[in-house]
């Protein structure tokens, strides 16, 4: 490279600058998050605290849309034993088992000191308890879950006689 093109280039070295403490914030920057000032079309003024609950209990309400499809998707597949029934039924067991079991993780993003997030995380552990139940029972449907009392026929033992009585027929 010749040294006009090198010179061109933008250098800042802000380690040279006199009063560093006394550097003005950059433009819209805000100290605390409560300072900040969402406009939402012109109507009116929305914190980030209201933005994040609005947020938080959009993605609580999600597995809600899910209800449909995987009822559908149950519908489609039948209640025969076949491994691509069993395959989607347990898919269907999963995905709300790891949602439950994740579910502080899944609301990090929505965490604030100033917002409640105990309403929203029950509603979305129901809502993945609805869809987990809606499996469970398609797995009743199958008969891979014993749910009838000729199930567990072999569990009950029969009843011992007390006596037994015989007659003899003489010809």
């Amino acid at each position: 490279m010749s040294k006009k093109q090198e010179s061109k280039g933008w250098s800042f070295n802000l380690d040279k600058a006199p009063n560093k403490e006394n550097l003005k914030d950059p433009l819209g920057f805000k100290s605390s998050i409560n300072d900040v000032v969402v406009r939402n079309s012109g109507k009116k003024n929305v914190t980030q605290t209201e933005v994040l609950e609005n947020k938080a209990w959009e993605f609580a309400k999600s597995p809600s849309k899910q209800i449909f499809v995987t009822l559908f998707m149950f519908y489609m597949t039948g209640t025969g034993l076949s491994i691509w029934t069993i395959m989607i039924t347990c898919a269907f067991v999963m995905n709300p088992l790891k949602s439950i079991f994740g579910v502080n993780q899944a609301f990090v993003p929505f965490e604030n000191k100033q917002i409640n997030l105990l309403l929203p995380k029950l509603t979305y552990v129901f809502f993945n308890a609805v869809m987990l139940a809606g499996a469970l029972y398609k797995f009743s449907i199958m008969g891979i879950i014993p749910v009838a009392p000729i199930d567990w026929v072999g569990l009950i033992s029969s009843k011992v006689p007390i006596e037994h009585s015989q007659v003899v027929v003489f010809n």
